[in-house]
């Protein structure tokens, strides 16, 4: 899902999801006239023997509270979403990316830009602010 949202602390690991995305799109221009499809299939958080133990944990216990369906997803729950993929029904289908992640990406997107939007206008304002007093000391000085 990092390749949709971000977030803080894993810039590499976030850039390489969206770099994904971006290719599977590029990929889907170049190969549509050959008759090849290519799409993605975005999982969110999913549970498995690597991962139980920390989501078990109060740190993964905390994650799984802001997924809206309130649950880890499973292999299994990825198998519909694949065999759409990779079926006639989805014949009209290319360069998209199929999130399947409990809803956890409209949860946060809203959220992510909210934040972003805040982050910016406090940026602007501080920014009005330094320039101002910079105006005003150059003008102090004629």
């Amino acid at each position: 899902i990092l390749g949709h949202r971000v977030a803080g602390q894993v810039a590499a690991y976030a850039a390489s999801k969206a770099a994904l995305v971006q290719l599977t799109k590029s990929m889907a221009l170049e190969w549509a006239r050959l008759g090849i499809r290519v799409n993605a299939l975005c999982p969110g958080y999913i549970e498995t023997d690597l991962n139980r133990d920390f989501f078990d944990s109060d740190a993964g216990k905390a994650i799984i509270k802001r997924i809206p369906q309130r649950r880890l997803g499973t292999m299994a729950e990825l198998e519909g979403p694949l065999l759409f993929l990779s079926s006639d029904a989805s014949s009209y289908v290319t360069g998209s990316s199929l999130v399947a992640d409990g809803g956890h990406r409209a949860a946060t997107s809203w959220t992510a830009m909210s934040w972003f939007t805040a982050a910016w206008s406090v940026s602007m304002r501080s920014a009005a602010r330094r320039y101002s007093r910079a105006s005003q000391s150059s003008v102090r000085c004629r």
